[in-house]
């Protein structure tokens, strides 16, 4: 059996997935989630390993950092760099300090 594979530039691939992503509809979000300055922005990259990963971004322009809660925003910041463009989504860090107890990481809209 001959299998053929599509070999696809950086380019087409973070295209297809962008194109994959559903609109973001910010009137869904409960209010729950709408709370507090632990909110970012996130766009995918290819990363190293071949993969695309979404990518946490402050919605003041930089990297954000699960680790590190000065690097986040409130929803209003982050609804705001959303709509202004570069960004696929709206991200909410978990961290330990927050009285869910979930471990440091994000999760993604």
């Amino acid at each position: 059996m001959t299998r053929y594979y599509t070999v696809l530039s950086m380019d087409e691939r973070l295209s297809d997935f962008l194109a994959q992503l559903q609109p973001l509809c910010l009137a869904a979000i409960p209010s729950a989630l709408r709370r507090g300055r632990c909110h970012v922005v996130w766009r995918p990259e290819l990363w190293r390993d071949n993969k695309i990963g979404k990518v946490p971004y402050s919605p003041r322009g930089f990297r954000a950092s699960g680790a590190n809660p000065r690097s986040w925003d409130t929803f209003a910041e982050a609804v705001q760099a959303y709509e202004r463009g570069g960004y696929a989504g709206i991200g909410y860090m978990l961290a330990t300090h927050q009285p869910h107890h979930s471990p440091p990481g994000a999760w993604a809209l």
